[in-house]
């Protein structure tokens, strides 16, 4: 089969896949704003900021500078923890969600909070352990994410099934429905619980973008998705898998008339 008949297939193929949507993208240019064209109906991001240390500041992501937003505050009490929220006004089915980051972090031993869906009352959730990613209590610590340098990281919820990943790899599974999203629909990150046990696994850090999709992602989606980011530095949203399609139509077409062309040239 020569290649102009793979890229057709490969068209075909995708057309009756399902995919996750983008319904909110926060680049941190200044502000907490979502990204305008890039979903819709989403709201602002909430910074949670007690000791006011919060900010705005110039650094370099990917060799290219830009505004990032630092998040700092106090491990304990949690309550002086800083950290976003994002509020799903049901943009996302609270069973079949993902949840992209790029930051870093200043600290990586011990438990550090990624993303808490349970309104702060439990321990169990997304961490950092010990420079790998832990979905608490399934496993220890996997891949490696180091401290004060941009990770890429994304929870993938479908029900029934959790996958965080980092830099597109998937690294800790758990088969759950502990992320089901809660009826307040405020998904926190980097804020741990307020209750329960061991309320004070918190780190500082800084964050270049969050983005918030409808849907669960695979394997190929997150690693797509990854290789969007570290490509071009602020991510563009996962095409659909019709766009997809279409793509992969139009490159076959293309260079199929290319070789028609070259064959007519040397006839």
């Amino acid at each position: 089969m020569n290649r102009f008949a793979v890229l057709a297939l490969l068209a075909v193929g995708m057309t009756g896949a399902q995919a996750a949507s983008t319904v909110a993208l926060y680049e941190f240019n200044g502000n907490f704003d979502p990204a305008s064209g890039v979903g819709s109906g989403a709201s602002a991001l909430v910074s949670v900021d007690p000791l006011a240390k919060g900010a705005f500041i110039n650094d370099t992501v990917n060799g290219i500078a830009r505004t990032v937003f630092r998040f700092d505050g106090a491990a304990f009490p949690s309550s002086d923890q800083g950290g976003l929220q994002f509020v799903n006004a049901d943009l996302m089915s609270p069973n079949s969600y993902s949840i992209e980051a790029y930051f870093s972090f200043d600290a990586v031993s011990g438990w550090r909070r990624i993303i808490d869906t349970r309104d702060r009352t439990e321990d169990t959730g997304f961490y950092v352990l010990n420079g790998g990613l832990q979905l608490y209590p399934s496993n220890v610590g996997q891949g490696t994410f180091g401290a004060n340098v941009y990770n890429h990281v994304i929870l993938s919820f479908d029900g029934s099934t959790a996958v965080a990943y980092l830099d597109g790899i998937a690294q800790s599974t758990q088969s759950t429905d502990y992320y089901s999203l809660p009826a307040s629909n405020v998904i926190s990150l980097f804020l741990d619980n307020t209750v329960s046990v061991a309320p004070n696994e918190y780190s500082a850090g800084k964050i270049a973008w969050a983005r918030f999709y409808d849907g669960a992602l695979n394997a190929d989606e997150a690693l797509a998705a990854y290789r969007s980011a570290i490509d071009f530095e602020v991510p563009s949203p996962v095409p659909e898998p019709s766009t997809y399609a279409l793509m992969l139509a139009g490159v076959a077409a293309v260079m199929l008339v290319v070789q028609r062309r070259r064959h007519t040239a040397l006839s």
